[in-house]
C-alpha cells in the first residue's frame, strides 16, 4: 500500500515495488528493454568472424583481435548494463534510475569515439536514442519513483498538529 505524504502544497506518493507505477516509468522500462535489444543487435552485427581465423605471431593476433572486436565487446557490455537497467525499472529498485543515466552516458561516449574513427550510420541513431532517453529519464515522476522513502519524507515532511488544521 502506498505511503502518502500531505503537505499543504501537494500530497506526493511513494511507491512500493509491487504497486502500480506511473506511466512514464512503465514506458522507460520498455524503452530501456528495447534499448538493451537494439544494442545486442548491434553487437551482433558488429561481430566479424575473419578477425579470428587469422595465421600471425601472438602478440598481432592480440592487437587485431583486439581492434576487431572491440564494437562487439562494447556493445554488448552495453546490452548487458541496459538489460540491467531495465530490471532496476521493473523491480523499482534504488539503483535503477543511476544505471539508466550511466547506460546512456556510456552509450553516448562509445558513439562518439565510433564517429570521431568514422562514422558508421547506426551511430546518429543510437545518439538521437540516447538523448531522448536522457529527457526522458528526467521526467519528474520517473525520478520520485526512485527516491528513497526517506528522502521524500525529508522533502515533504509530514504536518505536525498545529499544521493540520
Amino acid at each position: 500500500m502506498a505511503n502518502i505524504v500531505d503537505t499543504q502544497k501537494q500530497a506526493v506518493e511513494m511507491l512500493d515495488a509491487g504497486e502500480a507505477r506511473p506511466w512514464p516509468v512503465r514506458v522507460s522500462t520498455l524503452l530501456l528493454f528495447l534499448e538493451a535489444l537494439g544494442l545486442i543487435g548491434l553487437s551482433v552485427y558488429s561481430y566479424d568472424a575473419a578477425v579470428l581465423q587469422q595465421d600471425s605471431d601472438i602478440l598481432e593476433l592480440i592487437l587485431i583481435i583486439f581492434s576487431g572486436l572491440t564494437r562487439t565487446i562494447a556493445f554488448g557490455a552495453l546490452g548487458l548494463l541496459a538489460c540491467a537497467a531495465g530490471f532496476g525499472f521493473l523491480g523499482l529498485w534504488r539503483t535503477g534510475w543511476p544505471t539508466a543515466m550511466l547506460l546512456q552516458g556510456l552509450c553516448l561516449l562509445v558513439s562518439l569515439g565510433l564517429h570521431l574513427r568514422g562514422a558508421p550510420p547506426y551511430i546518429f541513431g543510437l545518439m538521437g536514442y540516447c538523448i531522448l532517453m536522457v529527457i526522458y529519464l528526467h521526467h519528474p515522476e520517473v525520478q520520485q519513483a526512485f527516491q528513497t522513502k526517506q528522502l521524500q519524507e525529508s522533502k515533504w515532511p509530514e504536518p505536525g498538529p498545529e499544521e493540520r488544521l
